[in-house]
């Protein structure tokens, strides 16, 4: 039963592997939550998805903002999903989110952003992206620039 366990997917219904998961989970009692956890985890999907606007790679809670290298992405064809963006941009390195927000940049184009973990790939990463071509034109790519937050507080 613990073989099966951990040969358990996810494949495409959470609720289906939660089900089954815990029925075998019953027929074994005495194994630690230690391990339960892990096994669980271990047959999740590695990409978490949300309305297909954000994706997000499950190990990136883990690594540091200094280890991410966020791009903006202008030009996205309307008809692409964060899974389009990752198998067209994964061969630059290693994608470990995807956010498309809904609304369109200012001059009315669909844009992103890609966070890549650090990696020797990402040498001209940049120039590449922007040589992606969609439809009539090429994807547009630039090194994505923090929000300035400013505090509304007064400082005593």
């Amino acid at each position: 039963m613990r073989q099966n366990m951990h040969n358990l997917k996810e494949g495409n219904n959470i609720r289906s592997y939660m089900k089954e998961f815990q029925e075998m989970k019953f027929e074994i009692p005495s194994m630690p939550d230690s391990e339960v956890l892990d096994m669980f985890a271990r047959g999740l999907q590695e990409w978490g998805i949300d309305g297909g606007r954000h994706m997000r790679k499950a190990t990136m809670s883990a690594l540091e903002s200094d280890q991410l290298l966020s791009i903006y992405c202008e030009n996205l064809p309307f008809s692409w999903t964060t899974s389009d963006i990752l198998s067209t941009l994964s061969t630059y390195g290693e994608i470990v989110d995807i956010y498309i927000p809904s609304e369109k940049s200012k001059s009315g184009k669909r844009f992103g952003f890609i966070r890549f973990k650090k990696g020797p790939r990402l040498e001209g990463v940049i120039e590449a992206i922007s040589k992606v071509p969609v439809g009539n034109g090429f994807l547009h790519a630039s090194w994505a620039r923090k929000k300035t937050v400013i505090s509304s507080e007064v400082q005593h």
